[in-house]
Order: structure tokens, then sequence, then C-alpha cells
């Protein structure tokens, strides 16, 4: 990086450059009026080859990771949105919950280690299919938030939020927080 270069990152719902064929992070206008000058004209300023555009994708919750002997944890599992921070702690969780849902297939028998695997990889997706949907649920919800497409909508959270006491956001989140293996 030169002595002359910045970095920065935008977000944007909108904003798609048709003759790029991607999204133009100058394409969305969501910043307050001095920093959105500012950062527009440095992003003007920014040779087209130098722009990088990091698409965010999610899916809807599955009810099953595992078929026979094989499991997905994480993002392979649960892939979520970063707009609540949880990707890597739900990644964490799963490693929790799956170590402990194998313990015992290791010292099983040859003859039962495949039983035992399938029974755990099962306890596992019961105990971890309904808190990761729960995570990828309010990821989906925190990015509508962040990045409403309407203007109007923007103003309106923005006016609104200041008024949700911190108790409130705390007591919303403490069912993400609160947990343990």
């Amino acid at each position: 990086m030169s002595p002359a270069c910045c970095r920065c990152a935008a977000s944007s719902s909108t904003g798609t450059s048709a003759a790029r064929g991607r999204t133009d992070p100058a394409g969305s206008r969501s910043w307050s009026a001095p920093i959105e000058e500012r950062i527009g004209a440095a992003v003007a300023r920014t040779p087209v080859d130098q722009v990088l555009v990091h698409r965010l994708y999610d899916r809807d919750p599955v009810g099953s990771w595992s078929r026979g002997a094989a499991t997905l944890l994480g993002d392979a599992a649960h892939p979520m949105l970063p707009f609540i921070g949880q990707g890597a702690g739900a990644a964490l969780e799963d490693a929790v919950v799956l170590g402990k849902a194998l313990a015992g297939a290791a010292a099983a028998s040859e003859g039962e280690r495949a039983a035992r695997v399938e029974a755990g990889l099962a306890d596992y997706e019961r105990a971890r299919v309904t808190r990761a949907a729960l995570f990828v649920k309010e990821s989906r919800r925190a990015a509508a938030i962040a990045l409403p497409r309407s203007a109007a909508t923007r103003r309106l959270r923005d006016a609104l939020f200041p008024l949700v006491p911190e108790s409130a956001r705390l007591r919303h989140f403490a069912r993400l927080l609160d947990w343990s293996p």
C-alpha cells in the first residue's frame, strides 16, 4: 500500500453498476452528509481495478447437517451474515458440542464405533440446529436494519434507534450470548 493509498469499506444493498456488473460502493449514500461527501470523493478517485467487492451470502437454516459418519459445522452447516458478529462463536459452540457428542466413540470397540459416531452426530444436530437457526435469522434481521433499501426507512431507523433503551437491546441479545455447553 502506497503512502497516498487508503483502505475503506462500504455496505450497500443497492447501487449495482450495470456497466461493471457488480455492486458499486459509491451507489450507497447512507452516511451523514459531510462524511458521505469525503468517502464518495475517495471512492470516485479509486481506480475501478482496485475496488474490491465482497458479496455476503447465507442460506435458510436446514434441519440436518450429517450423513453417515460425516457432518458439517460452522459456516458449512449454518452460513450467516456478519451483522450480529456470531459466526465464529457459533462455530466454536459447534466444536464444543461435537467434541462432547463424539467423546465416547473413540473408546468404543471397532465394531461399535460407527454406530456411536452416527449417534453422536445425531446428538450434535439435536443440540445445535435450533440455536444455529436463531443466529441465521437474527443476522438477517440485523442486516435488514443495517442496510434498508429506502432512504426513508434509513431516516426512520436513525431516528428511532436512539430511543430504544439500552436495557431492551441487551435483553434482546442476551438469548444469543447466554450459552453453556
